[in-house]
């Protein structure tokens, strides 16, 4: 089955650990006779976040930290779930996420207010505009809490207009929105499951929810609906971005690695960038290929190759732990993309800027897995609502909701392309003050460093 990276975005207290825990746990027990426990459990939790949150910490605070990833499979594809940081200190972890995503849940709370709340002020509104940047283009709304509401179509129908309108306002084609609603604390619509709908404990939910949404589908078939990307990345030049250092393994170092593009083979000499140190691939492994299944053995016909769009897991030996790091690309000897510090971009500045940019003005620049100081070395050009036609020439000063071209300058080289040439190094985004104030992308790598 192809693979699809799926990020999962959403407000703080939307539900999106508890609707993702509930739909982890009904996969794994839909395979469970041909399986192992995927999560050591052989009857419900008691908290389905708790699947998701993967330390302590995170489960004694109730938030999600970090991107928690997780596999399940559906019908059509072997999926990999992020679920991203809904609180606004741990944005930069949602941003990691997302870079890496080939689609979106955007989970929403349907209780009275919350939606509305948490486009105003909460990170819902953020989380879209950052995954509108990153190219993530298809979205799953995923309706949550529809239990409190009395699974009540009027309260659905009027979320779907606030979202749709929303969505659409900031780049989405509504032929790439879809809705689903759910219950994440019960499980109602979360998988497709015959036994809860005469379940006592949820009959009476099943039967509101079907009185107007009889044919709809559930949360996991509604998976199946999004589009795998066509892998017409496999030809080109190989990336692959590290996405975790998962530590010391025997006389190697373990990653886990997106496969942006191109392909690898096992045994391959490859260049750590921008460090330049040279390693070898001494075992692989395709991260959908080994979770899906819970074992092993369902990986071992992909232990040799990866290709573009894959997560896959990897021992490089060569080099000590402390030179690789989050963010680090990987890449052949023979095409190492451009390194550098500086770059000119077109940047669409978002409504949360509320100090306008002006030349000097600093910023955290955000890119895959990294984050490196920059500042706005020269504003070139202002842009009309087409962006391309020129609105003015050498502004002293760029506000919110406008598209400019401008050149940045980071704090240390790093691997970079136009965007045109290689989207994994080409589109970024930019925070200042806890605030995601403007996505961009890369038009020209400048004074490259070789």
């Amino acid at each position: 089955k192809p693979p699809l990276t799926v990020v999962i975005l959403g407000h703080v207290d939307a539900g999106k650990s508890t609707v993702t825990g509930h739909l982890l746990y009904r996969n794994q027990q839909e395979q469970q006779s041909s399986s192992p426990s995927l999560y050591g459990r052989s009857r419900p939790p008691t908290n389905w976040a708790w699947l998701l949150d993967e330390d302590d910490q995170e489960r004694a605070h109730g938030v999600t930290m970090d991107i928690a990833t997780k596999t399940i499979e559906t019908a059509r594809y072997n999926v990999v779930l992020q679920d991203a940081p809904g609180h606004a200190d741990y944005v930069p972890a949602m941003i990691t996420g997302t870079a890496s995503a080939d689609a979106a849940l955007l989970v929403v709370d349907a209780t009275d207010g919350a939606a509305h709340t948490a486009l105003q002020s909460g990170q819902l509104k953020e989380h879209a505009y950052v995954a509108r940047g990153l190219g993530v283009n298809q979205i799953l709304v995923v309706i949550n809490k529809m239990d409190l509401v009395d699974w009540s179509q009027e309260v659905y129908e009027s979320m779907r207009f606030t979202l749709e309108t929303f969505l659409t306002s900031i780049g989405y084609a509504e032929s790439k929105l879809r809705y689903v609603p759910v219950s994440g604390l019960t499980g109602v619509n979360v998988y497709t499951d015959k036994r809860k709908r005469v379940d006592p404990t949820t009959a009476a939910e099943y039967a509101a929810l079907s009185s107007w949404y009889e044919n709809g589908p559930t949360l996991w078939q509604a998976l199946d609906g999004f589009v795998a990307p066509v892998r017409k990345n496999v030809e080109k030049p190989l990336l692959v971005i590290v996405t975790d250092v998962l530590g010391e393994q025997g006389k190697g170092v373990a990653v886990r690695a997106k496969m942006a593009t191109g392909w690898l083979g096992l045994n391959e000499t490859l260049i750590v960038l921008p460090i330049g140190d040279a390693v070898t691939v001494h075992k692989l492994a395709s991260v959908q290929s080994l979770e899906a299944s819970g074992s092993q053995s369902s990986a071992t016909d992909r232990s040799k190759y990866a290709i573009s769009g894959e997560l896959v897991d990897l021992t490089l030996t060569g080099i000590d732990v402390s030179r690789i790091s989050t963010g680090s690309v990987l890449c052949r000897d023979e095409w190492r993309p451009p390194l550098g510090r500086y770059c000119r971009a077109k940047i669409w500045i978002l409504d949360a800027l509320s100090i306008p940019l002006i030349r000097g003005a600093q910023a955290i620049f955000h890119m895959h897995h990294l984050d490196v100081p920059c500042y706005c070395s020269k504003l070139i050009r202002t842009l009309q609502k087409d962006g391309v036609t020129v609105a003015k020439e050498r502004p002293r000063a760029l506000t919110a909701n406008t598209q400019a071209i401008v050149e940045l300058t980071l704090s240390n080289a790093i691997a970079m392309e136009a965007f045109t040439d290689c989207r994994a190094l080409g589109r970024f985004v930019l925070r200042r003050s806890g605030d995601s104030v403007a996505v961009g992308r890369i038009e020209e790598v400048l004074m490259v460093n070789r």
